[in-house]
């Protein structure tokens, strides 16, 4: 069996595309939020599957959501780059992994976050250092995406919500055998 990975910035459509992967493909689907708040978190999300685990869709896997929000809002992740690297390895040799980068234009995200930040009735300053925030983020993502596809074992398949059916990711899929 299979892992379907979704990673992209905030208001990427992660958790839209994975409800409506998991509806179609009839997987679960594990939330795993921001970035982590410690060790312990990061290393529980970085545990790699068992042998027979079923088919599941994560929204963002630890070693990935580190590698690009660790040198943004820690300065630096909490783990060696090396051991998030090799464990991005030995999860793509234990089974199949689509990684799904969901990635809309950049003002489509900055439009999407912004709409929340302003239902919460953040201030102005606050709105300026998500958006620059935002900005780091798409780019680090935008950076990391290549280098995963050339180091691991992952079929990774950018995408954008704003243009692409979903039900058409679900056949690709399974027709590459992930699920």
């Amino acid at each position: 069996m299979g892992m379907i990975i979704l990673e992209g910035p905030d208001g990427a459509g992660k958790t839209c595309l994975g409800q409506a992967l998991a509806d179609d493909l009839g997987l679960d689907i594990r939330h795993e939020g921001g970035p982590p708040e410690d060790h312990a978190e990061l290393e529980r999300r970085m545990e790699l599957p068992g042998d027979r685990q079923p088919s599941i869709i994560l929204d963002r896997y630890g070693a990935i959501s580190e590698l690009v929000y660790g040198p943004i809002v820690r300065d630096g992740p909490m783990l060696p780059d090396t051991d998030l690297w090799q464990n991005l390895r030995d999860l793509s040799h234990r089974q199949p992994v689509a990684l799904i980068y969901c990635r809309p234009s950049m003002d489509t995200i900055l439009a999407a976050i912004m709409r929340s930040e302003l239902k919460a009735h953040k201030s102005a300053e606050h709105m300026t250092r998500v958006r620059t925030r935002s900005v780091d983020l798409i780019r680090r993502y935008d950076l990391i995406m290549p280098q995963i596809a050339v180091s691991t074992a992952m079929a990774v398949i950018w995408h954008d919500w704003s243009c692409h059916d979903p039900l058409v990711l679900s056949a690709i899929l399974r027709r590459g055998h992930i699920v």
